[in-house]
């Protein structure tokens, strides 16, 4: 009799620690799930942050263009923002719809479509060129970056970071952030609660050299994932493990528009 109790007691502690395991996997998934911003507490401010981070990708800086307004219809978001073009201001509209987003954290979103009434500002796509010819001046009079060239990760610089210790329980930190944009390089940090995949979409105009690297928190290279020399549609997956990245870009010439978004 006291053997078949010890048998059940054992069964029962068996049971409730797999069932304990369930339900905290449960809420993990639950915590990461991505609903409607028609189906969640999703405000104004949230949409004019989100829509300010579309547009500024879409330009390809931070000052280029100027969001103007932005509505929040349902499911989508839309609004308008003007840029300068030959000395003139030009206001395009912007439309993103069916957008989804983290119930826990709004900075973390899906757009199932996006739509621009106006291509990338022209000024934007010289400006990184201009940038980039003082270190191509250096490097002539130098021959140890020529060698160096057959490393595919030796034209990264190393990075100025913020010296904040990164929280991956801060929801500040986990939130999609721009360290560097319109230098020599543009830079973007990201966060994975959990293993996935970083999906990359966008379009390349050519004219010169488009670099796109993954990289970890230490700076060590995660992911080389594009590097192109031609005019090209993006659309690359880059598998990650759960953490902190960074999302390092840099075109000597030529147009370019990314877009980034995460898939558990």
């Amino acid at each position: 009799m006291k053997k078949t109790w010890l048998v059940c007691f054992f069964a029962a502690l068996l049971c409730i620690s797999g069932c304990h395991k369930k339900e905290d996997t449960a809420e993990k998934e639950q915590e990461n799930a991505m609903v409607s911003i028609a189906a969640t507490d999703f405000t104004q401010a949230d949409a004019e942050a989100l829509l300010q981070q579309e547009v500024r990708t879409h330009c390809g800086s931070a000052n280029a263009c100027k969001v103007t307004s932005v509505k929040i219809s349902g499911k989508n978001i839309t609004g308008t923002y003007t840029y300068e073009e030959d000395g003139e201001t030009v206001e395009a509209t912007v439309s993103l719809n069916d957008v989804s987003v983290n119930k826990n954290d709004p900075s973390v979103y899906t757009v199932a479509a996006k739509e621009f009434s106006s291509s990338k500002p022209s000024g934007t796509a010289d400006k990184p060129a201009e940038d980039d010819k003082k270190p191509e001046t250096e490097d002539k009079t130098d021959s140890k970056p020529s060698d160096d060239k057959k490393d595919n990760n030796s034209d990264i610089p190393k990075l100025k970071l913020p010296d904040k210790k990164l929280d991956p329980n801060n929801e500040e930190d986990t939130a999609f952030a721009t360290i560097t944009e319109g230098e020599d390089y543009y830079l973007y940090r990201i966060y994975l609660f959990q293993p996935g995949t970083l999906h990359v979409s966008g379009h390349y105009d050519g004219g010169g050299t488009f670099r796109l690297v993954v990289l970890k928190e230490d700076q060590t290279v995660a992911n080389d994932l594009i590097k192109l020399t031609e005019k090209k549609e993006l659309n690359y997956d880059a598998k990650l493990e759960a953490g902190f990245y960074y999302i390092y870009i840099k075109a000597d010439s030529g147009g370019w528009n990314v877009d980034f978004k995460t898939n558990y």
